[in-house]
């Protein structure tokens, strides 16, 4: 499709260029020709000559244009000098005999004496080279025309011929004979290092060895349909498969953060993928012969030590405003309000707040290793 636009494009430059040329084409001056017969030929009024003489440089050049009298009648003419075989533009749509070859001889009889003429290319040169170009292209457009209708239906024979080969025995396996659905740590492997050649053939540039992929779904067994491209250990090539082959499917994600999911023929292993200009393959699963990774679990932190607990407590109270008391390993939080007293000789403390009286008394160190308090 892309070919044939270009080619209808091509045609089109061609005809504008080669209408272009044939808009420019010059009249060649004949035996006879007068800018007054000129003028009333394609103007259509005897008295317009001067928009020839406007339209042509050569034409306002000393000596070409001058004004006679009649020495009889003592009338006055102005005199249009024309050359035989001189080129004149302006004169396109004039139904004139083609341009006449005329010797140089003859040419250089109808020089005026004594006006300097500058010699430049000839527009009719200019014109033949311009006509020649356009007839070669137009040729060359007529031969890639006739090359693209011979080609093309061969080169389609070809792709066809190369999509309907067997997707499973017609390019060297990755692994000879498959792998079944019941070699799960196999098939796990397998897939694995397909995921990570699939990441290096769009990265080429990244070391496989550094390559880490992760499943993170099931390995599903299921059939592949489609056409796309299948990749075989020396090198991928355009596969039809139908009808629908054995296969497998995983997704993974990659070190890009990419999340894809990888198909794989199961009696080679080979894997499939998507090919330019081709419709793609589709996975129709029927079981998970291999479960999605479980998320991995925590590894279990150690409890904090208890003065490490305290000192958060404690600080925490500092913060909100609260009184903490420490006995030992023990904290203990009480609003703002409180009253302390801490007897020296017994080392007890009590509390008060309000009707509320608490005391805590250290036991022997040989009865008990904690406190104890009494409300009252």
């Amino acid at each position: 499709m892309k070919r044939s636009v270009w080619m209808w494009v091509v045609a089109a430059l061609f005809m504008s260029l080669t209408m272009t040329i044939g808009a420019q084409v010059p009249y060649v001056v004949q035996p006879g020709d007068t800018g007054w017969e000129l003028s009333r030929q394609y103007y259509n009024n005897p008295t317009t000559w001067q928009r020839i003489v406007d339209m042509n440089p050569v034409l306002q050049r000393p000596g070409r244009v001058f004004e006679t009298t009649n020495p009889d009648t003592g009338e006055k003419k102005i005199i249009l000098l024309l050359k035989l075989g001189e080129q004149l533009l302006g004169l396109e749509r004039l139904n004139v005999s083609p341009p006449v070859a005329v010797p140089i001889e003859e040419l250089v009889k109808t020089e005026s004496a004594g006006v300097d003429e500058v010699v430049t290319i000839p527009a009719k040169a200019v014109f033949d080279w311009l006509k020649w170009l356009a007839v070669a292209g137009l040729v060359a457009f007529v031969l890639l025309v006739v090359w693209s209708a011979i080609t093309d239906p061969l080169r389609n024979q070809s792709r066809e011929r190369e999509l309907q080969q067997d997707p499973v025995t017609s390019g060297p396996p990755i692994i000879a004979g498959g792998v079944q659905p019941n070699e799960t740590e196999r098939l796990t492997r397998t897939l694995e290092a397909a995921a990570v050649s699939d990441y290096v053939r769009l990265n080429p540039t990244v070391d496989r060895d550094t390559v880490h992929v992760e499943r993170i779904g099931p390995v599903e067994e299921g059939t592949i349909s489609g056409e796309g491209m299948v990749g075989y250990a020396d090198r991928a090539r355009a596969r039809r498969i139908d009808p629908p082959q054995p296969g497998y499917r995983a997704r993974f994600r990659f070190p890009d953060g990419r999340e894809d999911n990888l198909m794989s023929l199961q009696g080679c292993m080979n894997p499939c993928f998507y090919g330019e200009g081709l419709s793609g393959f589709t996975f129709e699963a029927r079981q998970a012969v291999v479960p999605a990774p479980e998320p991995p679990t925590p590894a279990p932190q150690p409890a904090p030590h208890p003065a490490m607990a305290i000192r958060r407590i404690r600080e925490a109270a500092q913060v909100e405003g609260q009184n903490t008391i420490t006995l030992g390993d023990e904290v203990m939080v009480f609003p703002l309000g409180y009253h302390l007293t801490v007897d020296r000789t017994t080392n007890a403390i009590t509390l008060e707040a309000n009707s509320v009286r608490m005391t805590l008394a250290v036991k022997p160190q040989a009865q008990a290793e904690t406190a104890t308090g009494t409300a009252e």
